[in-house]
C-alpha cells in the first residue's frame, strides 16, 4: 500500500491537535511547584524561565510580569499557577502563568550558598592572596572540552590579538558526575609539568546543574593551590560557581579570558616605542645635566693656591666618574631591556615584519651608543683643556720665567714701598726655593723725581 494512498498532515495539523489534545486532557488551571531555572526577564516585559526538579524540566511564561514587581532568581522554589499550552512555531508546550509565588530556595542553590560561605570564611576568596596576571604572557595552559565553542573562541581570540603564545590544551570533561576530578588533574598537570605563564578554566554557559561540577569543593581548593595564575571562564556574564570566587581573576565569557590573558601585539609594539622614546629623552637630560655642570664648573672655577688647584683637579676627576658610571649603568640596563624586548618580537608572525623591527631597534640602539660615547670622549677632552688652561694660570708658573715673590717676616707678600723698612728680614720665592735677606735700604720711584733714596 503506497503512503500516498493515507491521509498526510502537515505539521500545523499535528500541532494543533496535540494542542487540543492538552488542552482537553488538563484542567483548564493548574498549579505546578519547581525549582526556578533559566530566568529572564525580556525587554518587553514578558518573563522567560523553567520549572525543573531531580527528574524533568519545564518551559513557562508569563507575559506582562514586569507590572507584578516579582523578585526572583535562578535557585528559587516557586509555585506557579496556569495552564499547559503549545507555542506553535516551534511545537513545543510550555506552561503559561498568570501567578507566581516563592516556596523557597532550591536544594541545588542552598549547597551553593552553604559552600560559598563556608569557602569565604576559610580565606579562599580573599583579595589579597589572588596572584596577578603577567604582564606579558608567552603560554597559556586551557582547561576545557576540546570540542565546542569554547576552545575554538579563545583560539581565534589569541589568534588575532597575540599569535606568538603558545596554547597547551588539557582535554577534560565540564560537566556530569565527577567532571571536576578531570578539571582538577588538568590544573595538576600544568603545576607539575608544562608550568605555562597562566591557566584558562571554564566551559559555555548553562543551567546551575550544567555548570554544578564547577562548584566543588576540591576543584576549589586545587584552584586555590595553583603556582599558576587561574582565570575561570564559567558560563555567561551572569552565571557564578565557586570556581570563578576562588580564581585569581573571573572573566565573564571564555573570549573575554583570552582577552584577559594575554596583551594585543599593537600594544606591546606602542609600548616599545614608548620606551625608546623614554630611552632618548632619559639620555639627553642625563647629557644636559652634566653639561650644565661643566659650564657651571667652568664659570666659577677660581684657584687661590696650589692646594685649591689640586682639590679642584680631583672634583672633575670624581665628576667624571660619576658621570661615566651613570652613562654605563644607564647604558646597561637599557641594553638588557631592549634585549628581552627583542626576544619577545623574535616569536611574531609574520617573521619578516618583525625582523624589521628588531633591525630597526638594535641600529637605534647601536646610534644612541654612538652618540654617547661621542660625547662622553668630547667631555674628557674640553677638560683635559681646561686642565691645561688652569696650569698656566698657576702663580707659580710665573716663577719659572724669571720672577720672584718678596714676602715680609710675616709671611705676607710686600707688594709696594710702604710694605717694609730698612732691617727688615725679608724671604725671596724662586721657582726652586727660597732665599732669606734683609733690607739694607729703600728707593721709592716717583713721577717727577728719581734716585731719592732713604737709607
Amino acid at each position: 500500500m503506497s503512503i500516498m494512498n493515507e491521509h498526510i498532515y502537515t505539521v500545523y495539523e499535528i500541532t494543533s491537535q496535540i494542542k487540543s489534545i492538552l488542552r482537553n486532557s488538563l484542567p483548564q488551571t493548574i498549579t505546578v511547584t519547581g525549582e526556578l531555572s533559566n530566568y529572564k526577564m525580556h525587554s518587553s516585559g514578558h518573563l522567560y524561565f523553567s520549572l525543573k526538579d531531580s527528574k524533568s524540566l519545564l518551559k513557562a511564561v508569563m507575559f506582562n510580569a514586569r507590572k507584578h514587581g516579582l523578585s526572583l532568581k535562578d535557585g528559587d522554589r516557586i509555585v506557579c499557577s496556569g495552564y499547559i499550552g503549545v507555542y506553535e512555531p516551534y511545537g513545543t508546550y510550555q506552561l503559561i502563568a498568570d501567578k507566581i509565588e516563592k516556596s523557597g530556595q532550591g536544594e541545588l542553590y542552598r549547597e551553593f550558598l552553604r559552600i560559598k560561605e563556608k569557602l569565604n570564611k576559610e580565606g579562599l576568596f580573599n583579595e589579597d592572596i589572588k596572584k596577578p596576571i603577567p604582564p606579558y604572557t608567552l603560554s597559556i595552559g586551557i582547561i576545557t572540552s576540546p570540542t565546542g565553542a569554547v576552545i575554538n573562541d579563545i583560539k581565534n581570540v589569541l589568534s588575532r590579538r597575540a599569535p606568538y603564545v603558545k596554547k597547551y590544551i588539557y582535554p577534560a570533561s565540564v560537566q556530569g558526575e565527577n567532571a571536576h576530578k578531570s578539571l582538577i588533574k588538568g590544573i595538576e598537570y600544568f603545576n607539575s609539568h608544562i608550568m605555562p605563564d597562566v591557566i584558562i578554566i571554564g566551559r559555555g554557559g548553562g543551567s546551575m546543574e550544567d555548570l554544578w561540577e564547577f562548584n566543588n569543593e576540591e576543584l576549589a581548593n586545587a584552584v586555590h593551590k595553583s603556582t599558576i595564575p587561574v582565570i575561570s571562564a564559567v558560563g555567561h556574564e551572569t552565571d557564578f560557581t565557586i570556581c570563578d570566587f576562588v580564581s585569581d581573576k573571573r572573566a565573564p565569557t571564555p573570549s573575554a579570558a583570552a582577552e584577559i590573558a594575554v596583551r594585543d601585539r599593537e600594544d606591546i609594539m606602542a609600548d616599545l616605542k614608548n620606551m625608546k622614546a623614554s630611552m632618548e629623552r632619559s639620555l639627553f637630560d642625563n647629557l644636559s645635566e652634566h653639561k650644565n655642570k661643566l659650564h657651571i664648573l667652568k664659570r666659577n672655577f677660581y684657584i687661590a693656591s696650589t692646594s685649591g688647584l689640586n682639590e679642584k683637579k680631583q672634583y672633575i676627576d670624581q665628576l667624571m666618574n660619576e658621570m661615566n658610571n651613570i652613562l654605563d649603568n644607564q647604558i646597561a640596563v637599557k641594553t638588557k631591556h631592549l634585549d628581552k624586548l627583542n626576544y619577545a618580537l623574535k616569536l611574531f608572525k609574520p617573521s619578516d615584519r618583525f625582523k624589521h623591527m628588531k633591525d630597526t631597534i638594535k641600529n637605534q640602539h647601536m646610534r644612541i651608543e654612538r652618540i654617547i660615547w661621542q660625547n662622553v670622549a668630547d667631555k674628557k677632552s674640553d677638560i683635559i683643556s681646561l686642565k691645561t688652561n688652569l696650569q698656566h694660570l698657576s702663580p707659580l708658573n710665573i716663577l719659572n720665567k724669571g720672577y720672584s715673590i718678596v714676602y715680609n717676616d710675616k709671611n705676607d707678600i710686600i707688594k709696594n714701598y710702604d710694605n717694609t723698612d730698612a732691617g727688615d728680614n725679608i724671604s725671596i720665592r724662586v721657582s726652586d726655593g727660597k732665599i732669606f735677606a734683609s733690607v739694607n735700604g729703600k728707593e721709592k720711584n716717583d713721577e717727577h723725581e728719581t734716585g731719592k733714596k732713604d737709607l
